[in-house]
């Protein structure tokens, strides 16, 4: 069990401060127990020093999810998800199972890119025509909703690549798909994680998803799942990070995420589901950092949560907008240390121009 402490602030320089607060972190540490996912908040006064929570060692592909999050109520509502399946928010007791398994129960992630282009070369024009058509790129501007089409057509090489080996056009095409999967993402630009064809296809910074055991309402279920808060939240926690907002998802780490277990729906659920997706899949999204106040997410959400009787993600939705490697911005961003330079330029620089105020002189009088 690995306990990561987090302190708000700097370090107190005073040696009684530093001692002070060393005991009362080391009285969180013994009050959390080793359970995990538990956090608890070390105060002083009503001054609040740091937090304390306690959570398994990493395992695998798995992330120091602690680390990972900036605010600890929001991490947890990750972990009981993660870990347990389970939506638990804060300030509500309430507590929900969902139907849950690995994204590699349902189908099989595709080949790299680098075997996609061991295979094929593209055309993104169009004007040749081939069996294989692609979704090349992922323009932020253009890919704005769930539903997309073909952008390239991928044309089988006769001959491989300088220093590469020729990988066999049909055997990597077997692995195309109806939904595409992001590799990797900017949060503060891109709107979508999974995108839906009526064709297979295969993307550059696309995972092919090999869906073929999947029927029609099943691939619209999932489809609304991923692109919904709370497969955004899992995303997030699982991300690999790069810079700021612009991070990457490892293919194992895509094939162990819990998604929504489609072939455990019945008929009516998936048909809820996929009616909704026919509603949402063409309506434009905003970026994926601004969810809380995306009226068609929030739909998305309403929806999985009307079929699965959860509650409002209002809650969550909130939290996850707040995090800095969302966003890429501050939860609470300090004045410039500039800007308050600048101010007190200026003031000095009006106290100089300002003519000083005559002081009043007494008359004497005159014997």
């Amino acid at each position: 069990m690995q306990l990561l402490t987090s302190i708000f602030g700097e370090i107190p320089a005073p040696s009684h401060e530093s001692l002070d607060l060393a005991t009362r972190l080391e009285a969180a540490c013994k009050a959390l127990g080793g359970r995990a996912g538990d956090s608890l908040t070390v105060r002083s006064g009503a001054t609040v020093l740091g937090e304390v929570t306690a959570l398994p060692v990493p395992e695998g592909f798995d992330n120091w999810t602690g680390a990972i999050f900036a605010q600890s109520p929001l991490m947890q509502i990750h972990w009981a998800l993660d870990k347990h399946s389970e939506l638990k928010q804060p300030g509500d007791s309430r507590v929900d199972r969902l139907p849950l398994c690995r994204l590699d129960k349902i189908g099989t992630l595709g080949y790299d890119a680098r075997d996609i282009f061991d295979a094929f070369g593209v055309d993104k024009t169009a004007a040749e025509w081939s069996p294989y058509p692609g979704f090349w790129d992922h323009d932020a501007k253009r890919v704005v909703c769930i539903s997309q089409k073909p952008n390239a057509t991928l044309l089988a090489r006769g001959k491989p690549l300088p220093g590469r080996k020729l990988k066999d056009a049909t055997a990597v095409w077997s692995k195309a798909g109806t939904i595409l999967i992001v590799s990797r993402l900017r949060t503060n630009t891109h709107r979508v994680i999974a995108t839906g064809f009526s064709d297979k296809v295969l993307g550059n910074t696309w995972w092919g998803f090999e869906d073929s055991k999947l029927t029609a309402d099943q691939k619209k279920a999932l489809l609304l799942w991923l692109n919904g808060s709370l497969s955004i939240l899992l995303y997030f926690g699982r991300r690999a990070i790069t810079e700021g907002a612009w991070m990457q998802m490892k293919k194992p780490a895509w094939a162990s995420m819990p998604v929504l277990d489609v072939t455990a729906l019945d008929a009516g659920a998936l048909h809820a589901l996929a009616k909704a997706y026919d509603l949402l899949a063409t309506q434009d999204l905003s970026p994926i950092a601004q969810l809380n106040t995306d009226l068609v997410r929030r739909q998305i959400d309403d929806a999985i949560c009307n079929v699965l009787g959860l509650p409002n993600l209002t809650p969550m939705r909130d939290l996850l907008a707040r995090e800095p490697g969302l966003s890429a911005r501050d939860i609470a961003p300090r004045e410039r240390v500039e800007d308050n330079e600048s101010e007190i330029d200026e003031i000095q620089e009006m106290e100089v121009k300002t003519p000083p105020v005559p002081k009043k002189r007494s008359k004497r009088l005159a014997k």
